[in-house]
């Protein structure tokens, strides 16, 4: 997006022959002139531009998720990169002087600017003009020195009647407006916005919302002003990610802090929401916007709530095989522990951040076991070996286009081969059958743990042999399926943790069909699996064999 919008702009600037003027030297003594004697004219030409200067501005919902007012640090986070994007001088310059709300003039004439009046004179006029003279009045009050003979007293007393006025005129202003400036530089946006949200009274809680629509609507005002004066066009990209993880009320109050930042139609701002839709129409529903409406109604309204924020709405397509092998070879290689020289430095960096290692080591050292050099080197061989097969054509196909599960994968996989190595040994199992194990307990956790309930039944109610522990573990779980069946609505967000259900029987039916045997060998050493699904259900198992 930027290399494309730096051509465009290069294009544009070509055509129109003309410069984008930078906020330094000269141009910001014209621009601070222009903001005290001047009114921006939206004219023709600059509607036309196509050259763009975008501003990115990354809020992330979930650091601001404690805070009482969530959409409040959205907007202070916007107030935050406004102004260091552009100075805090020039901004409180600007409050000072466009206090109150001033529509940009829009005209077919290429007059940019159009000059502040008083009295039909231009503002500057008058105001130069003041200062001189009270410069002159009070230089010749204090300088000047009558003879007693020649001196009129009432003469002199009019002029240092007429000085003094005018000094105080021309001291009021200044002073005033300097105090402004003062009071903007110091006390910001941002500073401001909290003092409100700090106060408890009723009155600054209704008159909140209001103030900051006005400092959006300052804002909005400032980055049209600096669109004329730098002959561009700016646009604000407010990249909002991680609100599906806050709670449903703070959810609801950014929906509406974007909805305020874009309800006026000039605003220069675009919003990049990039959430789960199914868990903010879940928050929606949750709220008072349908508080009183039926369930199927909720569902609707949720939906079209969330139509009508976002404008365009981008359902991203599922990864393809070659972009998923690329992401999965990269996380591999970067999680692998035997490196070649020419990757050395990349795979220290990635390594540093997996801590995989450090992760491993800690669970080692508290079964209080220790290897030697030699042994450990076999060890990471093997990891690594596991860890390559998760390319493999046979376990590739089971792997989601989820790039955290990846990384959970491949993480998971070192781990528990170094565990599987130093409680069973090296010629147990096979780095594919690792692979798979760590694979099936990431992608189906309550499928297994219900079969993992099944075995551990089965093998309390009667004395298992060796055919039992030979018995495929998809044997297990096609004979419970009724059961299963039975008790779906009580463990059915226990069933939304899985993947397809397809690929599950595929997975254990023909590609990895793991025994019960493997059951005690590889459960001692699995790390992702929650031992708390296996609990409750044998609670709904055992209630429902008392039924």
């Amino acid at each position: 997006l930027r290399e494309e919008t730096y051509k465009s702009n290069s294009k544009e600037l070509k055509r129109t022959k003309q410069n984008i003027r930078t906020v330094s030297g000269k141009n910001a003594i014209c621009l601070l002139f222009r903001i005290l004697f001047c009114y921006p004219a939206l004219t023709r030409k600059q509607k036309e531009r196509k050259n763009i200067r975008y501003i990115f501005i990354r809020f992330s919902a979930w650091e601001y998720a404690g805070s009482d007012k969530l959409w409040a640090g959205l907007i202070t986070t916007l107030c935050d990169t406004i102004q260091h994007e552009f100075g805090s001088l020039l901004l409180s310059a600007y409050r000072a002087i466009y206090r109150k709300k001033q529509d940009i003039i829009n005209t077919d004439q290429d007059e940019e600017w159009r000059t502040k009046k008083f009295l039909w004179l231009p503002l500057w006029l008058p105001t130069i003009f003041l200062l001189l003279v009270s410069l002159v009045l009070l230089t010749f009050v204090l300088a000047t020195d009558f003879p007693a003979n020649y001196a009129n007293k009432s003469v002199i007393t009019a002029m240092e009647g007429i000085g003094a006025a005018g000094v105080g005129l021309s001291v009021a202003a200044v002073i005033r407006t300097v105090s402004l400036f003062a009071k903007n530089l110091f006390v910001t946006q941002r500073a401001e916005i909290e003092w409100m949200m700090n106060r408890t009274d009723l009155s600054a809680q209704l008159g909140f919302m209001s103030h900051v629509k006005e400092e959006v609507e300052l804002i909005t005002r400032f980055l049209q002003f600096m669109e004329i004066f730098e002959r561009t066009k700016i646009r604000i990209v407010l990249l909002v990610t991680q609100l599906d993880m806050c709670p449903p009320k703070k959810v609801v109050e950014v929906l509406d802090a974007m909805n305020i930042l874009l309800s006026n139609k000039d605003a220069p701002f675009i919003s990049v929401l990039a959430v789960d839709p199914s868990i903010i129409v879940s928050c929606l529903e949750s709220t008072t916007y349908f508080m009183g409406m039926e369930e199927k109604d909720r569902a609707e309204n949720g939906y079209d709530i969330l139509n009508r924020t976002i404008h365009l709405p981008f359902s991203l397509p599922e990864m393809s095989c070659d972009t998923k092998r690329d992401f999965l070879e990269t996380i591999v290689q970067g999680k692998s522990l035997m490196k070649d020289g020419s990757s050395g430095k990349r795979a220290q960096e990635e390594e540093e951040q997996s801590q995989a290692a450090s992760e491993s080591q800690m669970l080692l050292s508290i079964r209080g076991e220790n290897g030697g050099k030699q042994e450990h080197f076999k060890t990471e061989e093997l990891a690594n070996e596991a860890l390559n097969c998760l390319l493999s054509n046979k376990l590739f196909k089971y792997i989601t286009d989820n790039i955290i599960q990846m990384r959970r994968i491949a993480n998971t996989v070192i781990i528990t081969t170094r565990l599987v190595v130093k409680n069973l040994g090296k010629k147990v199992y096979e780095p594919e059958t690792l692979a798979a194990w760590v694979i099936l307990a990431n992608h189906w956790p309550c499928r297994l743990s219900w079969i993992l309930q099944c075995v551990e039944d089965e093998r309390q109610r009667k004395e298992t042999d060796a055919v039992f522990e030979e018995k495929p573990l998809w044997d297990i779980f096609e004979v419970s399926m009724e059961e299963l069946y039975v008790i779906k609505k009580d463990i059915e967000k226990l069933l939304e943790l899985d993947g397809d259900p397809d690929l599950f029987e595929t997975f254990l039916k023909r590609d990895c069909a793991f025994k019960v045997k493997d059951v005690n060998n590889l459960m001692p050493c699995t790390v992702n699996l929650d031992r708390s699904l296996k609990r409750q259900i044998a609670l709904l198992r055992s209630s429902n064999d008392i039924k």
